[in-house]
This record gives C-alpha cells, structure tokens and sequence, in this order.
C-alpha cells in the first residue's frame, strides 16, 4: 500500500509541475507583450505616449492627467483636451507595426 501512496504522490507532482511550466509560460508570454507595448508607446510622438502610458498602464483618470501634465508642462491641458489626446493616441498607437 505504500507504494500506492509514492505512485500517487508522483503524479501530483508532476501535475504541478506542468502547471507550473505553463504558469511560466504565461509569464514570460506577458513580459514580452508588455515589452512591446511599452516600446510602441514610447515611439509616439508628444503628448501621445504619455497620455496613453497615464491612462491605460496607470490607470490615471483624465482629470488627473490634465492637471498633472498642466502642472509639469506648464502648459493648460483639459479634461476635454487630454481626451482628444488619448483618441488620437490609440490611433497613432495602432499605426505602429
């Protein structure tokens, strides 16, 4: 009966680790799409990647990015402004091979 035990002991394992190659995989698989991602973001010209990168990686709303980039930029970014901006960013964004 021990031996049952080893076999079934085995088979777990092994089942972990499968899932562990294939949780690997994912990872690997998400690094390298974020890689790109970043890399086509920084290829757009100003403010585009910025206001994207705001958006969309960081999660910041528009109203936060119109303040901030006003603040940096010394430059007055609206709400309305900065949503264009994103508009016209995604479509530059998808240009990029």
């Amino acid at each position: 009966q021990g031996g049952g035990n080893n076999e079934t002991l085995e088979k777990m394992m092994d089942e972990i680790n499968r899932y562990a190659e294939k949780y690997a995989a994912v990872i690997i698989e998400g690094e390298r799409k974020r890689k790109h991602i970043e890399e086509k973001l920084q290829a757009l010209p100003f403010p585009y990647g910025e206001v994207l990168r705001r958006k969309y990686i960081e999660g910041e709303s528009y109203e936060k990015i119109a303040v901030e980039m006003t603040r940096r930029y010394r430059r007055y970014y609206s709400y309305e402004n900065v949503r264009q901006l994103a508009k016209r960013g995604v479509d530059e964004y998808s240009q990029i091979e």
